[in-house]
């Protein structure tokens, strides 16, 4: 498949003032600029953006955004990052948005086979469910975490960007293992979405969570395959161009931090960056804080230490914990490269060729000190319910 018989070119120019002559991410970036096929086997990462919008559950101006980004993207300093990046263009919207998800899907799902990860920027989040049915091929359990002030199982008929986890969540085949959301905010959301959560045994963590400490919130975006960020989970007054706008929310500096998570997972295969509007003047700083996003997402990716337990564990240091009153034991395991902590939970006889890679969940230390003190973690409840 030729995946840029759905791409149109960058038509961006070129920045006029450089404040980093050669060493911008635009002078290191390849940049498709012509429409012929680039040479995928030397990429490790590749932006394209979608000019899609026609769910949004708002209207709004989306078509340029990919572009905007792009304007601020290009100035930023590339660092000595040794990160292979391409921008491959934009997909343009179909005839019917049925013509955009199979574009979406079937760009993701070649650049996934390549070993390159796809970082979609623009749109409305229901491009999410283009974006995970690019796993079915692979026929992997799939964790995907988004990030969002709202929980997006709406009850309106059809596919939008507030109800698309609706058939996410009811596709047959179904190859999600888990799912989490971070960021969302309470008041925002009926109660009966957060018992639907606990009945699922799917998790979120709140804003109020991240606004404790966002390093808490590192292990989900470890054990993420595909994260979908939505823009409106950014408090208005660090991000005013956003579909849907609201008085709290993440803080510039959090948004970076959790996309330098996403980048840093050695699990993460795929990333979407949804709901920048182009209907404000913001003096470009909406854009730019993507832009910047998108930096601190390439800053991660290139500090991987590719230590994620999925083969031999034999380096790594082994914690047992013993609970006297329930006579149980759990077992942690902390990386020496990284000096990440995972807790073992196992798995039902028979079932280990299927969650082969869930068996072993990304912690934090915290989690470790409280087993310590005889509290069996929730997060091991939670997955071994899950797993039988």
């Amino acid at each position: 498949m030729n995946i840029f018989d759905f791409l149109t070119p960058v038509s961006v120019p070129a920045p006029g003032n450089f404040p980093f002559k050669g060493k911008s991410l635009y002078s290191t970036m390849q940049i498709n600029r012509s429409g012929v096929a680039m040479d995928l086997e030397q990429i490790q990462v590749a932006i394209f953006g979608v000019e899609e919008s026609r769910n949004a559950s708002k209207p709004a101006n989306m078509i340029n955004a990919p572009d905007e980004i792009r304007k601020q993207l290009y100035l930023l300093y590339a660092t000595d990052f040794p990160v292979s990046v391409a921008d491959l263009g934009n997909i343009k919207a179909g005839a019917s948005i049925e013509d955009t998800y199979f574009a979406v899907h079937s760009v993701c799902a070649e650049l996934m086979k390549k070993n390159v990860l796809p970082v979609l920027l623009g749109g409305s989040q229901d491009l999410t469910l283009p974006m995970f049915r690019a796993f079915e091929k692979l026929e992997q359990m799939v964790n995907l975490v988004t990030v969002d002030a709202r929980l997006d199982f709406g009850e309106n008929e059809g596919i939008t960007d507030g109800n698309y986890l609706n058939s996410l969540v009811l596709s047959s085949p179904n190859y999600l293992f888990n799912y989490c959301n971070i960021a969302d905010q309470r008041y925002l959301n009926p109660p009966e979405l957060y018992r639907m959560l606990n009945e699922l045994h799917f998790e979120h963590f709140r804003l109020g969570d991240v606004n404790r400490d966002v390093l808490d919130a590192e292990p989900f975006l470890r054990n993420a395959d595909l994260l979908s960020f939505d823009l409106s989970a950014i408090r208005f007054s660090d991000f005013s161009n956003a579909i849907s706008q609201e008085p709290n929310g993440l803080y510039a500096e959090q948004a970076c931090t959790l996309a330098y998570f996403a980048g840093f997972s050695d699990k993460l295969t795929s990333f979407g960056l949804f709901g920048l509007a182009c209907q404000a003047q913001d003096n470009d700083q909406s854009a730019a804080l993507v832009a910047q996003m998108v930096w601190c997402f390439l800053d991660g990716y290139s500090k991987r230490k590719g230590d994620y337990p999925i083969g031999t564990i034999d380096d790594y240091l082994k914690y047992t914990v013993h609970f006297d009153r329930e006579d149980h034991e759990i077992v942690f395991f902390k990386s020496p490269n990284s000096d990440r902590w995972w807790m073992e939970v196992p798995y039902p006889a028979g079932l280990q060729n299927k969650y082969y890679r869930h068996y072993l969940v990304p912690c934090t230390y915290s989690v470790y000190q409280n087993a310590s003190n005889d509290e069996i973690p929730d997060l091991w409840w939670m997955t071994y319910k899950k797993l039988a």
